[in-house]
């Protein structure tokens, strides 16, 4: 597949006799609009076209928490719909209302002690902290929803290395879990992993557990295996797709009046859906495969290019 330097291309799911004319643009993060964990701010030029494309227009879809993309909101002017923990939070910066749907304390809970007793490494995104998961010694684990055992401080550009760097938190309990993220899976090992959370951990069955999804997140690629994802547990409905539907009903929008530019495996979906769905140049194949355009590298900006050529025009 040909990728533009310079200006958006058409992509697979381009049709030819479509009129393409979005009224709101939403941005993944990471490796979108900024470099993957990256605490920097998206271009001046993407920062530009966010200003000319008008009030309200432009936001983010992402799976950071809220903590973690504040600035970028806050910084780039984005005075509308935001997006944030892959769906599990809607946040209107406008009138400052927030719509959240982080999972159930039991069903959460009995996941991450599938998570364990399988040896799985997670992080438990909780109410704005993230939570790393350490193995106990052999012969020590004993896990409770009162106290789930050894897990430290997850380290990373918004907490830098310090006094509290990688923190072991042994009476870890759960306060508002929105998403689980299962570390180092296979799509195979995915495909596994939704089998073992429908089957229950030791003492928890699924019918308890309320409804749940999961989704491919960032891949890693492996020089000499298969390539490894980041695997997202969260409520059925905190999805990207599932939170757009919501945002395009409030606004007496259809998803054919919405554009969604990202890269990951998690994008694929919602951009499949979308009216306008941009993958980046950089993006994985699964999403590239379903896009209507494909925008420039972020190396290349992009994100600000598909900002000008299909919403400012």
């Amino acid at each position: 597949m040909s990728i533009p330097l310079d200006e958006i291309a058409t992509g697979p799911r381009f049709s030819p006799g479509t009129v393409y004319d979005p009224q709101l643009a939403f941005f993944d993060v990471d490796n979108t609009l900024v470099g993957n964990n990256s605490g920097l701010l998206p271009s001046d030029r993407f920062y530009a076209a966010v200003q000319a494309a008008g009030e309200g227009v432009v936001g983010v879809v992402t799976a950071r928490q809220p903590q973690k993309a504040e600035h970028i909101i806050d910084k780039m002017g984005m005075t509308g719909f935001n997006i944030l923990g892959n769906g599990s939070v809607i946040f209107d910066a406008a009138t400052g209302n927030v719509i959240e749907k982080p999972l159930s304390l039991k069903g959460a809970f009995g996941v991450v002690e599938c998570l364990q007793e399988n040896g799985i490494h997670h992080t438990i995104q909780d109410d704005g902290v993230d939570y790393r998961w350490l193995p106990p010694a052999a012969g020590s684990r004993h896990v409770t929803q009162s106290n789930m055992g050894p897990y430290a401080y997850a380290n990373d550009i918004w907490r830098p290395i310090g006094p509290d760097n990688g923190t072991v938190d042994f009476a870890y309990s759960m306060n508002k879990p929105f998403v689980i993220v299962a570390h180092g899976i296979t799509e195979q090992d995915h495909r596994y992993l939704n089998v073992m959370l429908a089957t229950g951990g030791s003492t928890l069955v699924p019918s308890q557990w309320g409804r749940m999804a999961t989704q491919l997140g960032h891949e890693y690629v492996q020089p000499n295996g298969p390539a490894l994802y980041d695997v997202f547990i969260l409520h059925p409905e905190a999805t990207k797709e599932y939170a757009l539907e919501q945002i395009a009903r409030q606004q007496h929008l259809g998803l054919d009046d919405i554009m969604l530019v990202g890269d990951g495996p998690n994008d694929a979906q919602a951009i499949s859906r979308m009216g306008t769905g941009v993958a980046m140049g950089n993006a994985v194949e699964s999403t590239l495969a379903v896009a209507t355009h494909i925008a420039p590298t972020i190396e290349h900006d992009g994100a600000a290019i598909a900002l000008e050529q299909l919403i400012i025009r």
